[in-house]
């Protein structure tokens, strides 16, 4: 069947009739080019050539999770590396296919590349769409606490600074504010830490989460004779019913929460299987999947340290 494919498509060249797809083209449909949002896409494919020709087209999108697949290509089974299958594809006749994608918020400051390699006998086109994605509007509220703290411990140490016309003491001064400065920044923090953890016990609500999607960022933790020296952090797609509406989003974790294990840890993220996650409710798409508070608040102990070691050799 191929061969005779390749033949009808060098014998459609010799009369001026291979397949031209130069009229193709991507649209953004709806959704905004925002990290960590859903957007929707429509693939208009054209041809003009000879009537009935077979192509294959390769869709691909670095950094995201395909949701779902619709109009003419709605048979797309949902993989990493999907393809449609275009038959009796006549002269003239336009194709759409409509292409829900997930990105991931980690991916703000790239561009989501959404592209479509198509393949007929001997012919090969490529359409492609890049959009440059903001910042995440979903995700743990920041470390905005450490900016204000940080702010105030500079102003407080400039003003002593300038205060004594004792050298000495104006040494002794800048050491003990600028101990007590730092201490306080690094405990704003926690301080985060400490909030995001709350709201995520108490104000967020419970659901069951199913996986449509999972990376992992690998890096190297500590290694003992019970852990493994490289580490997992997944980033996971999720599909989920936040008072009745279904949300698509990214699976965070609560910022105390320090994730380390090996390779059996990652069972669990399998795809379509279902996680227990809690989600915002004034802001659905944020949801955490690793809420509960870590041992991250043990390193509290440094900076409460800083502060009261300023406050004892204060002069």
């Amino acid at each position: 069947m191929q061969i005779l494919a390749a033949l009808l498509w060098f014998a459609a060249a010799g009369l001026g009739l291979a397949q031209d797809f130069s009229q193709s083209r991507i649209d953004l449909l709806s959704g905004s080019p925002i990290a960590g949002d859903v957007m929707r896409y429509e693939l208009v494919l054209s041809q003009s050539g000879p009537d009935d020709i077979y192509a294959e087209v390769k869709i691909a999108a670095p950094n995201v999770v395909f949701v779902s697949f619709s109009s003419d290509c709605a048979t797309i089974t949902l993989s990493t590396d999907p393809v449609w299958i275009i038959r009796n594809w006549r002269a003239g006749e336009l194709r759409r296919c409509i292409v829900e994608v997930l990105t991931y918020p980690h991916s703000a400051g790239a561009n989501a590349v959404l592209q479509a390699d198509i393949l007929s006998g001997g012919s090969f086109y490529r359409i492609e769409s890049s959009l440059l994605l903001a910042s995440s509007h979903t995700g743990p509220s920041g470390l905005s606490t450490v900016t204000f703290i940080g702010l105030g411990g500079c102003t407080i140490l400039i003003w002593a600074l300038t205060r004594s016309p004792n050298r000495n003491r104006r040494r002794r001064q800048s050491n003990h504010l600028l101990a007590a400065a730092l201490g306080l920044a690094f405990l704003g923090i926690f301080v985060d830490m400490a909030r995001d953890d709350w709201a995520a016990a108490f104000n967020f609500e419970e659901t069951q989460c199913r996986i449509i999607g999972a990376t992992f960022d690998i890096g190297i933790g500590p290694k003992n004779h019970r852990s493994s020296a490289t580490t997992y952090a997944p980033r996971l797609a999720l599909e989920y019913d936040a008072g009745g509406k279904r949300i698509l989003s990214s699976g965070f974790a609560t910022q105390s929460h320090i994730l380390i294990g090996n390779l059996s840890d990652l069972s669990e993220y399998r795809l379509n299987t279902r996680v227990p996650c809690r989600y915002d409710p004034e802001h659905p798409q944020t949801v955490l999947v690793h809420w509960s508070p870590g041992w991250a608040y043990l390193f509290a102990m440094l900076p409460l340290g800083l502060i009261v070691l300023s406050w004892r050799t204060r002069p």
